[in-house]
């Protein structure tokens, strides 16, 4: 992982042991990562960024990180992780075909709070 990748998931630790989610463009802020157009170059580098820490904690058997970076939803108002996310989750074989979004993110987002509440981040 990149030095940045390195500090997204450190801050993905830290807003995952205190159970709470974050979005995404205050995310870019915590980590000094500027966003200089909006679904631009610069937000789909930041949105790869993420999978790839996401799949860093699959491969060392820990929950998905990224799926606490969450966007409004414009139906409905809540807070949920981004298309790509799942998109991810399922590549990963993470999600099963049957599972819904909501369900899986919901799922993934508890074993991660439970994950990390009992754990310390061994990889620092």
């Amino acid at each position: 992982m990149t030095d940045l990748e390195c500090k997204i998931r450190k801050e993905l630790i830290k807003i995952a042991k205190d159970r709470q989610v974050i979005k995404y463009g205050e995310l870019a802020d915590r980590v000094n990562y500027l966003y200089k157009c909006h679904f631009g170059a610069d937000e789909k580098e930041f949105h790869d960024m993420l999978g790839r820490v996401s799949a860093y904690e699959f491969q060392n058997g820990r929950p998905l990180l990224s799926v606490i970076v969450v966007t409004t939803s414009p139906k409905t108002g809540n807070l949920l992780a981004g298309h790509g996310f799942f998109t991810l989750a399922k590549e990963l074989g993470k999600q099963q075909g049957t599972v819904d979004d909501d369900t899986f993110a919901m799922n993934e987002m508890n074993e991660l709070f439970d994950y990390w509440e009992n754990h310390d981040d061994a990889d620092r």
